[in-house]
């Protein structure tokens, strides 16, 4: 087994992603590989600059739309937290996201892409 560390596949220079979609589909985050004998395990920060109107709701999808496949926030006003801690996924499942405010949540993070 073999470990590498990768960017998000939607991140430019590890930069961070704006969130810009208020809905499904939201923007795309990561797209894992389609190689069965690799899964992704992924790892995700957002923030949120502060722009003194409280928490927004933010939205991860997982591949799908089904309540089982999403991952619902509310991030607070100027914070960053992790909001994915390791979660794996394979078969180019594609994760996006997207806030009830569009174009003022960020989200960065990483992929541990784990040869089996």
């Amino acid at each position: 087994m073999r470990i590498e560390r990768v960017p998000l596949s939607a991140a430019t220079d590890w930069l961070s992603i704006l969130l810009t979609q208020t809905s499904t589909p939201g923007d795309v985050i990561h797209i894992p590989t389609t190689d069965t004998d690799v899964v992704d395990e992924i790892y995700l920060w957002a923030q949120h600059p502060g722009d003194g109107a409280g928490a927004v709701k933010l939205t991860i999808e997982f591949g799908g739309v089904a309540t089982k496949d999403k991952m619902v926030t509310d991030l607070p006003d100027e914070s960053t937290i992790q909001v994915v801690s390791g979660r794996p996924l394979s078969g180019a499942l594609t994760i996006a996201g997207f806030a009830a405010t569009g174009s003022l949540i960020s989200v960065w993070g990483y992929v541990n892409r784990i040869f089996l």
